[in-house]
């Protein structure tokens, strides 16, 4: 037999069946309410994590600061995050989110050279927004070097990345758009060595390695293996 508590939102009851369905309807909306509350609460106090990395840098990230970027109390933001370490983590792990979010609206139904090129240029610093974006992942990229959680997040992205790019190169070769004679683990895992240091040299010294030098860079990285 269960027993169905009196929701203090619902109405009085009126007959067993019908307070039976009310109640569990109403109480369902107020749990999923709530729960999405709580997630976009969380996800604008990441948000604000987010603009201090990428306008000031990881170091200036607290519990203190995020409140004052975001507008609420401390005790507001240790409501969802009890430590610096968990909202440090918590904020590599939106990031990634959010980079992975623009891969997946790309259109793969293209030549496989362009959707090369689209996934590469999704991690590139080339407008204000990927620049922003870049810049907070490098921030925790270099925290991860003594973070083993942060390092772990990574690990994973790049595993991801990888796999990826040699599931796509591998599709091009069997479509004749990519040269056979390549290894495409090996040349996915090349793709990205030269995107991170394409994405360095564009973020420190943006004057010499310029956005039109950067995709320059990678469309002549894909001629090559795109060539017959």
């Amino acid at each position: 037999m269960v027993v169905l508590a009196q929701c203090s939102r619902c109405p009085p009851r009126k007959s067993i069946h019908s307070y039976h369905t009310v109640v569990l309807y109403r109480c369902k909306l107020v749990v999923v309410a709530r729960a999405e509350e709580y997630e976009d609460r969380r996800r604008e106090l990441l948000e604000a994590v987010f603009r201090i990395t990428a306008e000031r840098g990881l170091d200036e990230v607290s519990i203190r600061t995020v409140a004052a970027e975001a507008g609420v109390s401390v005790a507001k933001v240790q409501y969802y995050f009890r430590t610096k370490d968990e909202l440090l983590l918590a904020g590599f792990e939106h990031v990634m989110q959010l980079l992975e979010t623009r891969q997946q609206r790309l259109d793969y139904s293209g030549p496989m050279r362009q959707v090369l090129r689209d996934c590469l240029l999704v991690w590139l610093p080339i407008d204000a927004e990927r620049i922003a974006s870049t810049r907070v992942f490098l921030a925790f990229a270099v925290r991860a070097l003594h973070s083993p959680q942060l390092a772990e997040i990574e690990v994973k992205l790049e595993e991801e990345v990888v796999s990826s790019l040699a599931a796509l190169i591998a599709r091009g070769q069997e479509l004749g758009q990519i040269r056979a004679g390549v290894d495409p683990e090996q040349q996915a895992q090349l793709l990205l060595a030269v995107l991170d240091g394409l994405t360095l040299q564009m973020l420190l010294n943006p004057e010499v390695m310029t956005v039109r030098r950067g995709t320059a860079a990678v469309d002549a990285y894909l001629d090559a293996l795109c060539s017959s």
